[in-house]
């Protein structure tokens, strides 16, 4: 396999690893669409039939399925991925939402978390929804925070020119930035389910900082919220 071949099959994968969860109906179409530039990698001759199969099931897993075990030489396999064949519809709300109350932000800080600190710096409890302030700073440690799929990574780029590693390996990093480090959850102590649906943030090697809309709003009986990062969290009291 050249280089070129290369570089565009590990950018590709790592690419689609670094995503939030989609709908499975986008995943199977960008699977798709992987499998075509693999047909035609094949067409060409840049790749061999194993590299292809190989290709294939690293991106099957990339976009969050398990693949099966390989078959036996000589025989084809059919893959079945389980999801809905077509993506929900997005819920479009364009009422401009009321705060009803305002929370300070936890006097907690959760420090040294793959090389950050993560702080809720305030809660906006409206009428239909709830927005939550955040801030961490400095930007983490990346593949501390993913280390599988930066192993993996790693392993794609072995045998690659040292300047192509470097600029993949920072395309990854970024990649991840957009995609997978600022994800917060909800939760509060009734156990009512929170979805996300909107979020900004800037995005910076200091500082980072944004707000997280969840749908609904905090029942009047709730007494306490935790908004999680990855594995850590931190609690504020609904006063």
């Amino acid at each position: 396999m050249n280089q070129e071949t290369r570089w565009y099959l590990i950018e590709a994968v790592m690419d689609a690893r670094s995503r939030a969860v989609q709908d499975s109906f986008t995943r199977r179409h960008e699977l798709s669409h992987f499998a075509g530039v693999l047909a035609g990698f094949r067409y060409q001759g840049l790749v061999t039939q194993a590299e292809q199969e190989a290709w294939y099931r690293k991106m099957i897993s990339a976009l969050g399925w398990a693949p099966p075990d390989p078959p036996p030489a000589g025989m084809a396999q059919a893959i079945r991925l389980e999801g809905d064949d077509l993506p929900s519809a997005p819920e479009l709300d364009l009422t401009v939402p009321a705060i009803l109350r305002s929370l300070p932000g936890s006097q907690d800080v959760v420090g040294d978390y793959h090389g950050s600190s993560f702080s809720v710096t305030g809660v906006d409890i409206c009428d239909t929804r709830t927005v939550v302030q955040w801030r961490v700073s400095p930007e983490p440690d990346v593949a501390a925070l993913f280390p599988e799929d930066f192993d993996a990574l790693q392993a794609e780029l072995e045998g690659v020119d040292d300047w192509a590693a470097d600029e993949l390996s920072k395309k990854s990093r970024e990649a991840f930035i957009r995609g997978k480090v600022y994800v917060f959850q909800l939760t509060d102590d009734i156990g009512t389910q929170y979805q996300r649906t909107r979020h900004m943030g800037r995005y910076g090697s200091e500082v980072a900082t944004g707000a997280v809309t969840f749908k609904p709003t905090v029942p009047d009986v709730a007494t306490e919220l935790v908004v999680t990062w990855h594995d850590v969290g931190l609690s504020l009291p609904v006063s």
